[in-house]
């Protein structure tokens, strides 16, 4: 989850002239994190019930990750509206859309720190 946190503080570094390799760069980083990270996870989550639970430990990991993605969606809209007002896509500056990125990065990187701290601290607690 780190890496996924360094990948989007390198995403808030995008701009109107930024090169594609550097877009490339970002996504092999993110998506390397999340290799990482979900193997793991899922690793943790299943291991820590019993074999009559699994089926249950699946759904509410699977609900867990459609509702992270179903928030995350509400925050980007949050933050689209906050930036750009109720103006259309298309009448919109590139310079503010930029702007409404590099927040939306910002605060997704935040919250990516906050996860890594919380599985440290869980971690901790656990030794």
């Amino acid at each position: 989850m780190g890496i996924c946190a360094a990948s989007l503080v390198l995403f808030t570094c995008l701009g109107l002239e930024t090169p594609l390799w550097y877009v490339l760069l970002c996504l092999v980083i993110v998506g390397f994190g999340f290799g990482l990270f979900s193997s793991p996870n899922t690793h943790t989550i299943m291991s820590s019930v019993g074999p009559q639970d699994l089926g249950i430990a699946s759904s509410v990991q699977s609900t867990s990750r459609s509702l992270g993605q179903v928030i995350g969606m509400a925050l980007i809209t949050i933050i689209a509206n906050l930036v750009m007002g109720s103006a259309q896509i298309t009448d919109v500056p590139k310079e503010t859309i930029v702007r409404d990125m590099h927040i939306s990065f910002i605060v997704f990187a935040a919250l990516c720190v906050a996860g890594v701290l919380f599985s440290l601290g869980s971690r901790k607690r656990k030794a």
